[in-house]
């Protein structure tokens, strides 16, 4: 066999054994780690398959949180191989890895992880953008199944592996004891990183900042002290842009709470201030905040006893800033659709925050909201920079 019918071939497996359960939310079977390299054998022995766009359409129907009409694409080129690296990332919590033969083959792994990270481009269309949360919504998702066979002489471990039929024969003869352990990723990826140098946690942090609707939905997915603090990226003000993606990322931050992001929303605006951003970036962002307070505002409103939020460290207060900065324009307010008209209780909102925000975090928010207009076109802001 040659060596580019080899790749198809791998690559078709890759497909029905990977990629197919992950997107049906089934079991998974990992395969060989990918390159950088083999990806391209994707598109040729996949993309142009119609069983596969058959398969894809069968999936694609079924997706909670896609908008109805929606029609979803299949994963392009940059989506596989954020997928790939995600696969390998994956692949790097074998731990058969850890024996002495096979320890250089993680290297090559971490290597192979990180350019097809940085090889991702963002995605440029709504539905290519749905697809790539959807896939890596999933992958972090995956957990895996550790199972532990004794009998009267041997134990077993089968670490994310079948169990063979022959080590469970003949239970009461045996003797046999099974018992089982279900891990998440993160935990199997922090416990490698607390004894190795694989930095398993940071890598996964960059796969997600590569699918910006997920790092929007989720900024606070990975924390940690080597984690690089949440920050607002092009790509995700891009995503920003999209009054559909960014009214789900309003309500999914407020469904969170005040309280748990302001912090680190507070230091991300801060960034975002710092960079001189054009009007029309801080058009999309302040859009975001004014959706989010409404949101949140309704939370309150139908919460009886629900504790007003009060701003304690200084990033906080600059989130704070931010928010009654955007209460002190109507029209700002103005832009909360199908809302049940919470201005009323968004002004006693943010009079209560004002009285205990400062007067530097009050110019920095005032010099960002001040400035934000819709000046131009989807195709000028493809080529400014939010940080």
């Amino acid at each position: 066999m040659s060596a580019n019918k080899q790749d198809r071939v791998r690559a078709q497996r890759w497909f029905d054994e990977f990629l197919m359960p992950l997107a049906q939310a089934q079991s998974v079977c990992l395969q060989r780690p990918i390159s950088p390299f083999f990806t391209s054998a994707f598109d040729a022995s996949c993309h142009e398959a119609e069983s596969f766009l058959a398969q894809w359409h069968e999936i694609r129907v079924r997706q909670p949180r896609v908008p109805p009409n929606l029609r979803l694409p299949a994963p392009g080129a940059a989506t596989l191989r954020l997928v790939g690296a995600g696969h390998n990332l994956i692949s790097l919590t074998d731990s058969s890895l850890g024996r002495m033969g096979s320890r250089r083959a993680r290297g090559v792994i971490m290597t192979w992880v990180d350019e097809l990270i940085d090889s991702t481009t963002p995605p440029r269309t709504r539905g290519e953008t749905f697809t790539r949360h959807e896939l890596v919504t999933r992958l972090l998702a995956l957990k895996r199944k550790d199972t532990v066979i004794k009998n009267w002489a041997y134990t077993y471990r089968f670490r994310g592996r079948r169990v063979p039929g022959n080590v469970t024969a003949l239970p009461k003869l045996r003797r046999v004891r099974v018992s089982s352990t279900i891990r998440d990723l993160g935990s199997l990826w922090t416990e490698l990183d607390r004894t190795t140098a694989l930095e398993l946690t940071e890598r996964a942090h960059a796969l997600v900042v590569r699918s910006p609707l997920t790092h929007l939905l989720h900024p606070n997915l990975f924390p940690g002290e080597k984690i690089p603090p949440f920050r607002f990226t092009w790509a995700s003000i891009a995503v920003l842009s999209d009054p559909t993606m960014r009214s789900l990322v309003a309500r999914t931050l407020a469904d969170y709470g005040i309280a748990p992001l302001a912090d680190q929303l507070g230091r991300a605006l801060e960034s975002f201030a710092a960079h001189r951003p054009s009007p029309n970036l801080r058009y999309y962002l302040m859009t975001l905040l004014a959706e989010m307070l409404g949101y949140y505002a309704l939370t309150v409103e139908r919460t009886p006893g629900h504790p007003w939020w009060i701003p304690k460290t200084r990033h906080e207060r600059v989130f704070a800033a931010f928010l009654s900065a955007i209460s002190d324009g109507p029209d700002w307010l103005s832009r909360l659709v199908e809302l049940d008209d919470p201005r009323q209780l968004i002004r006693r909102l943010t009079t209560h925050l004002a009285t205990r925000v400062d007067d530097a975090a009050k110019r920095l928010a005032s010099s960002v909201v001040d400035g934000a207009r819709l000046s131009s076109g989807p195709a000028e802001d493809k080529r400014e920079n939010a940080s």
